[in-house]
């Protein structure tokens, strides 16, 4: 997993490694480059726009390197046809937008990998939570913004309140508030704050 953004290599994290994924992080094309050396990964996961070295660079490297083989899967938060293009051209074998829908993301690493996924057998019927398509879906703007502020006072309780509020309104953003409650029982104000800065494109 290579990306400059440790929110998004968080959520990936959170993602796979239950599922018994052996994961390699990078921050940058140049380390991406070097992980690829000493892990020999089955496949990569790459944002594009980084510093020192992007995604583009990293895999036109990899492409004429002894690692050429391996998969690689360009994520990026620009859907532009002129990224798409430009990421399959480099030698990209597929594209995600992101946020990353986390069903999309199984669904491609099924293909390439040539998985075959074992769900787990159950005689409840599942509730309305647990019936939500697992996609990391941030709520709108001004719902983010109200977190935000809430977090750069520090008010844990307000960024609580409004988590569960948004998660009652629409069940689409259950897997990002459960994100958000999960570093605010943390206390981890820095976690939230890069979080939501991300999905507001607030420089840091």
């Amino acid at each position: 997993m290579v990306d400059d953004k440790e929110v998004n290599l968080q959520i990936l994290e959170q993602v796979l490694a239950p599922l018994g994924f052996d994961l390699v992080q990078a921050m940058n094309g140049r380390e991406g480059l070097e992980q690829a050396k000493t892990a020999n990964p089955d496949l990569i996961i790459t944002d594009l726009k980084m510093p020192e070295m992007d995604g583009f660079a990293m895999t036109q490297r990899l492409r004429n390197s002894p690692e050429q083989e391996v998969i690689i899967i360009a994520s990026s938060a620009s859907v532009s046809e002129e990224d798409k293009m430009k990421a399959i051209t480099e030698g990209c074998n597929d594209f995600l937008p992101k946020p990353v829908e986390i069903d999309k993301l199984l669904s491609c690493l099924q293909k390439y990998l040539k998985l075959e996924w074992v769900y787990e057998k159950t005689e409840t019927k599942l509730t309305e939570r647990e019936d939500v398509t697992a996609a990391f879906i941030p709520p709108p703007d001004e719902s983010l913004r109200l977190l935000y502020e809430a977090v750069k006072i520090g008010d844990f309780e307000a960024i609580e309140n409004q988590a569960e509020a948004i998660k009652q309104r629409d069940s689409q953003y259950t897997i990002f508030c459960d994100r958000i409650l999960q570093l605010t029982s943390e206390f981890d104000e820095t976690g939230l704050t890069k979080l939501l800065q991300e999905y507001l494109g607030i420089a840091e």
